[in-house]
């Protein structure tokens, strides 16, 4: 996937293997934050937590995420949007939701 490639994701909180981007609206403008996963660095013993809470524009969010990805151990961003006709063509090219290969089986 190229750096401007974005996965979509229907929900953030399930994605525990990326950095993630989610995007709402907000008093009629687009805004966005990066999250990753938390991460316990093993050498220091170091915990990695990202600061949440200051939603920004777009743009700046998917350059925060692309910051992440040159600094922490993931190679791939996704992005929660609701409704994917939001999305610009100038941010990059934004991926269909993936279906879960997830099989399951009902419980007996």
């Amino acid at each position: 996937m190229d750096r401007l490639t974005y996965q979509r994701v229907a929900d953030a909180d399930d994605v525990d293997d990326a950095i993630v981007v989610r995007i709402w609206d907000l008093d009629g403008h687009l805004v966005g934050e990066a999250d990753h996963p938390v991460l316990h660095h093993s050498g220091t013993g170091q915990i990695v937590a990202p600061a949440l809470g200051n939603p920004v524009s777009v743009e700046f969010a998917l350059a925060n995420a692309q910051q992440m990805r040159d600094e922490l151990p993931f190679d791939i961003i996704c992005v929660q949007i609701a409704d994917a006709r939001l999305w610009q063509h100038a941010w990059g090219t934004l991926l269909p939701i993936k279906p879960s290969a997830l099989i399951a089986k009902p419980f007996r």
